[in-house]
């Protein structure tokens, strides 16, 4: 029995730690008024320094249309990236927004075998209109849940 103790301790301590390194972190709702700009930054952890970073957008991920990637050209469209390698995120900036961006998009890291993703979902309200919907949830939200969500 011990041993067996001994066996799955051993074989769990680097798992842990590798789960840990495989992060890429996003704010998972995002608005932006009609017409303007958004930025959206993924953090992500220094393994990934020099793996290639992209933006795609689809409901599900495997399924996801690239919209724009760190490799050349990193502005396609409305839509620019820019990967800041020393502080470990990339920012996804979409200008002019319309009601048709509004949906569910992915940052992502590419890598050999699976990528590491996570989901950002884009509100698009009128403009003007932004200052009432943060005032509305921050009504909503108390200072010990903003320092919930805000631990990572």
């Amino acid at each position: 029995m011990r041993n067996c103790a001994l066996f799955i301790s051993f074989f769990l301590g680097p798992v842990s730690r590798t789960m840990v390194w495989t992060k890429i972190s996003a704010p998972s709702l995002v608005t932006g008024s009609l017409g303007t700009s958004i930025t959206v930054r993924c953090h992500y952890s220094p393994l990934y320094k020099n793996h290639t970073k992209y933006w795609c957008e689809g409901v599900i991920y495997e399924l996801c249309k690239i919209v724009v990637k760190t490799t050349k050209p990193r502005r396609w469209g409305r839509a620019s990236i820019r990967d800041d390698t020393q502080n470990g995120f990339f920012t996804v900036t979409t200008s002019a927004l319309r009601w048709s961006d509004k949906g569910k998009y992915w940052c992502v890291i590419a890598r050999p075998g699976r990528n590491v993703f996570t989901g950002v979902f884009l509100e698009i309200v009128k403009a003007g209109n932004l200052s009432h919907l943060s005032a509305l949830l921050m009504s909503r939200v108390s200072c010990s849940d903003l320092g919930r969500r805000m631990i990572p």
